[in-house]
């Protein structure tokens, strides 16, 4: 039988909603409960973990190379390596020009010969195609405006005096005329012959070691002139020992 009581059906009314209240925090708890346990369940996705790579060597550091010193140039092992340069090619020197022109004259005329410093000079040495001489040796003071100061002609490779010293002289008296000569060696029978009328200024001396141009004044003083020398030389017939 049905009730119009309004207080009755407010309380019903109530009671409906709080069933229903509860249910669905019961139902709301269960997929709470399941969620978690099926995270619980599922494995975690695999994280990608990149190679550590493996280090390559690193090379020690080269020591840094020591600074390059002007030193006396090392012989060839054997000769056949080295540029020899006609006597001739001395008369490209200008024996008056200062220290400076003068380097760059020598690179042109001389390209494979390098310069060195001993006793405050600079000096090159000049191999030489000559039977007579195996070396032409050029020294400029290490000083601003010097000129050309000796050269030193020398004897060929693997011989330690002037195997031609008789012959030099012979040829040396034509252009320079009759030197002065000197006993160096009594029982050795060794001479060495002196030019020496332009002394201080110049002179010219032949060792049984080398023949020797000293010119104190720039460019010598004629006939001791390294142009008049060289030209001198080149004129004689070459007498090979």
């Amino acid at each position: 039988m049905a009730t119009n009581d309004p207080d009755k059906l407010r309380r019903g009314l109530i009671a409906l909603i709080a069933v229903l209240g509860f249910l669905i925090m019961i139902a709301g708890a269960a997929v709470v409960a399941l969620l978690v346990v099926r995270s619980r369940q599922t494995p975690a996705p695999p994280v990608a973990v990149s190679p550590v790579p493996t280090p390559k060597p690193v090379a020690a550091p080269a020591p840094a190379p020591k600074a390059a010193a002007l030193a006396r140039p090392k012989p060839e092992a054997t000769s056949d390596r080295v540029t020899r340069y006609p006597l001739r090619a001395l008369l490209g020197i200008d024996a008056k020009a200062t220290i400076d022109p003068a380097r760059e004259r020598m690179r042109e005329l001389f390209p494979t010969v390098t310069p060195f410093l001993l006793a405050l000079e600079l000096r090159y040495e000049v191999p030489l195609a000559h039977a007579w001489f195996g070396t032409a040796e050029l020294k400029w003071k290490n000083e601003r405006a010097a000129s050309l100061s000796a050269v030193g002609f020398k004897p060929p490779e693997g011989q330690n005096k002037l195997a031609n010293q008789k012959e030099i002289v012979e040829c040396l008296t034509k252009g320079l005329g009759k030197p002065e000569v000197r006993e160096v060696d009594h029982l050795a029978g060794e001479f060495s012959y002196f030019w020496g009328k332009r002394f201080p200024k110049a002179y010219a001396n032949l060792h049984p070691v080398n023949l020797w141009l000293d010119l104190s004044e720039p460019g010598g003083a004629a006939p001791i002139t390294l142009e008049h020398v060289v030209r001198t030389l080149d004129a004689c017939p070459v007498l090979p020992r």
